[in-house]
């Protein structure tokens, strides 16, 4: 529940009228990146966050947003307090006064009215924080064009604090992705240095376990072949148990050299064709750097696999053997 209390969270007394100021205003009342989108937008992603800390975050957030609406409002009805009618319709809010009189309505400062599509709520606590960090960015700069319309330090002193107030629940917001980022990322489902598309990071990314962790094995180079100049055709012996997972396509494996521990020395190697009679993997390496080099100089080396990129769904039961041959 709310307690309501009935005072401003920072005083406003504007003493002079200026209507074309209170309809610039009005869009941080309900335009894309006002005050009403955001309390909306986080009073509704605060029930998906993991966690109290993440609800209780957003839910402070929210109902400080809902007295920055109070704020916006207060300015805007004091900016145009004794307004004629001839006066709004100079000021260009001649059409507001012919649906609304004088009441306020949400709306941006060229009168288009709030839509809730302006906010997003996914169930997924990195995406929807990484939103509320840029609405947040979105509304200071807001701010700060605000600021720029006017010379009134009745109307800058309240814009001022409001434009800090933004600063503050970016951090908050950070702060709190970043607390997530780590937690839900503790136990990593994907071992690999490899930042491509695999098909563990799609089991991370739908909240599943996952199968199997992968395994490295020391295999033997049974024959290394140059196709082309410094371009090598390499057969390596491996598991059985591997070699069956590898015939799906988009298949690839890590590579590092035999006198390395790191897996910052393992390098990302298509699979080009498998041999499951003979448990042979042949893959095709270009030298270049100090991953791939290293590869070449030994008769044996690190495979950990399997990893795929490209194609989901597609399992390896269904293609035949050697598929490679056909591409």
């Amino acid at each position: 529940m709310w307690a309501y209390e009935k005072r401003l969270q920072y005083p406003i007394d504007i003493k002079t009228k200026d209507l074309k100021m209170a309809k610039y205003l009005v869009t941080q009342y309900g335009g894309a990146n006002g005050e009403l989108s955001a309390a909306l937008r986080y009073l509704n992603q605060r029930y998906t966050m993991p966690d109290n800390r993440g609800k209780a975050i957003l839910t402070d957030i929210g109902t400080e947003e809902l007295a920055h609406i109070e704020m916006i409002s207060t300015m805007i009805y004091q900016l145009t307090k004794d307004a004629t009618i001839e006066e709004l319709k100079e000021a260009g809010l001649g059409t507001n006064y012919a649906e609304h009189n004088k009441a306020l309505f949400p709306t941006d400062s060229n009168g288009v009215p709030f839509s809730v599509t302006y906010f997003a709520a996914t169930g997924d606590p990195l995406a929807d924080l990484s939103e509320d960090m840029a609405a947040e960015q979105k509304a200071r700069a807001v701010y700060e064009n605000l600021i720029d319309l006017t010379n009134d330090p009745d109307v800058i002193g309240p814009l001022l604090w409001l434009r800090q107030r933004e600063i503050v629940h970016y951090n908050r917001f950070k702060e709190l992705f970043e607390y997530y980022n780590e937690m839900l990322n503790k136990n990593k489902t994907c071992d690999c240095m490899w930042q491509g598309v695999c098909i563990y990071n799609e089991v991370k990314h739908n909240k599943n376990s996952p199968v199997v962790q992968r395994s490295e094995y020391l295999c033997d180079i049974e024959s290394m072949k140059v196709v082309e100049d410094n371009t090598y055709l390499i057969r390596i012996k491996i598991p059985k148990e591997l070699l069956k997972d590898l015939r799906s396509p988009g298949a690839y494996v890590l590579i590092k050299r035999k006198d390395k521990e790191s897996d910052i020395f393992s390098a990302p190697i298509s699979v080009m064709d498998v041999d499951l009679d003979k448990n042979i993997l042949e893959v095709i390496v270009r030298p270049i750097g100090i991953k791939t080099k290293g590869i070449i100089n030994f008769n044996q080396v690190y495979i950990k696999g399997p990893y795929f990129n490209g194609l989901f769904g597609v399992f390896a039961d269904s293609l035949p053997d050697a598929w490679g041959s056909y591409f």
